[in-house]
C-alpha cells in the first residue's frame, strides 16, 4: 500500500495528470506520469466507493476512498485515507485527506517498490 507521501506524489500536478474516464465499464481516474522518461506510465484508479458497515457498498462509480499505510501518529487504530470524486480533477487534487478507523472497507491500491 502507498504511504501518504507516495499518494501526495501522484497528486502533485508537476508529476501526474488526472483524467476522469471509463474503462471496461468502470468509472475512475487515469493517472499518467508527466515525468520525463516515464510519460508512458499510468495507472487506473477506479471510483470504487466504500463499504459501509451495515449499508453495503456506497458511491461506486462516483468516488473512491483509498487507504494508505500511514497510521495516525497518536492512534494506531486509525490510518490516513484519500477521497477521489467523479469528473473533477480540481476536486481530486484538493486536500481530501481524512483519517478513519482501519476496520472500515476502503479501497486498497497496491504499489510496487
Amino acid at each position: 500500500m502507498p504511504t501518504r507521501q507516495e499518494m501526495d506524489e501522484l497528486l502533485n500536478p508537476a508529476n501526474c495528470s488526472w483524467t476522469w474516464t471509463e474503462e471496461n465499464g468502470v468509472n475512475g481516474f487515469r493517472v499518467t506520469s508527466l515525468i520525463s522518461g516515464h510519460t508512458d506510465a499510468s495507472i487506473f484508479i477506479p471510483a470504487a466507493g466504500c463499504l459501509l458497515e451495515l449499508e453495503g457498498r456506497d458511491g461506486a462509480g462516483e468516488y473512491g476512498q483509498y487507504w494508505t499505510k500511514s497510521l495516525v501518529s497518536d492512534n494506531s487504530a486509525r490510518a490516513w485515507a484519500r477521497n477521489f470524486y467523479d469528473g473533477s480533477q480540481n476536486e481530486a487534487l484538493d486536500d481530501n485527506w481524512f483519517d478513519n478507523d482501519r476496520c472500515y472497507g476502503l479501497t486498497v491500491r497496491a504499489v510496487k517498490e
